[in-house]
């Protein structure tokens, strides 16, 4: 089903599959020195005396500076399409990856609050990065693992299928005692991890980005394409358009040798 829909329509839609909440963007704050009763408590303080005959003055850190980068693949909220499970099609509708919590949100047209849609019911989405550049994602099943998740298909042929996950796990601040990192914010700190499928997606392989075990891994024994990489001065560890040239020069060999 092809349709263009507004918020209301896709709640309605939904059922009840869905959990309705408030957007909520990246914190940025620090904390506030005393004020108020506080800072009259700190004043009064000074000129008391306290249990053991010495002042107390309450303390108050102020080095903490909230979260540093946000949750979320793209930072704007995207126009793209949503494709459930069931078949059904929403497009165009506004959508954020939240690559911390693995969480697909619909902004609902009407209000502006975010949708925290079911992950069970999404077969795939798209969305539109800051290039213009459509990112399709679409939902597998590890088949050694069994953990299921969104991938992003960077490139599907007969042959090879590579996907990219991408994660994002929260660095705690750390700035209290002797030994601390001294880091002042939480950060949320991006990972991408690159799979390899073959086989018709029986097989699948962690792949590394560096020339070696790229070309390991696809089994370059002449040596033909790490030529190939050289002449055409790419650098798939470092760009990942770079990478995905390269397996998509590997699926047209492959496709021309049969093997």
């Amino acid at each position: 089903m092809n349709m263009k829909i507004n918020g209301w329509l896709l709640v309605w839609l939904l059922g009840g599959v869905v959990i309705t909440m408030k957007a909520q963007q990246p914190s940025w704050h620090n904390v506030a020195p005393p004020t108020g009763i506080n800072a009259q408590q700190n004043l009064d303080a000074l000129g008391s005396p306290a249990v053991g005959g010495s002042n107390v003055v309450i303390a108050f850190d102020t080095r903490y500076r909230g979260f540093l980068n946000s949750p979320y693949l793209l930072e704007s909220w995207s126009k793209g399409e949503l494709i459930f499970r069931n078949g059904a099609k929403y497009v165009p509708v506004e959508l954020k990856f939240n690559t911390y919590s693995q969480d697909v949100l619909v902004r609902k047209s009407d209000t502006g609050d975010s949708v925290v849609l079911d992950k069970t019911i999404i077969q795939q989405f798209t969305l539109v990065n800051e290039q213009g550049q459509s990112m399709l994602f679409r939902r597998f099943t590890h088949p050694e693992t069994k953990q299921t998740g969104f991938f992003h298909v960077l490139f599907e042929g007969n042959y090879y299928l590579l996907l990219a996950h991408y994660r994002k796990t929260l660095l705690k601040a750390d700035y209290k005692g002797a030994y601390s990192a001294e880091r002042y914010y939480d950060e949320f700190v991006p990972e991408t991890t690159y799979f390899l499928v073959t086989n018709s997606g029986a097989t699948w392989q962690k792949l590394k980005t560096n020339e070696k075990s790229l070309l390991k891994a696809l089994n370059d024994i002449d040596g033909k394409l790490k030529e190939w990489i050289k002449s055409q001065g790419l650098h798939p560890s470092k760009n990942q358009s770079d990478l995905v040239q390269v397996i998509q020069r590997a699926e047209e060999w492959k496709k021309q040798t049969g093997q």
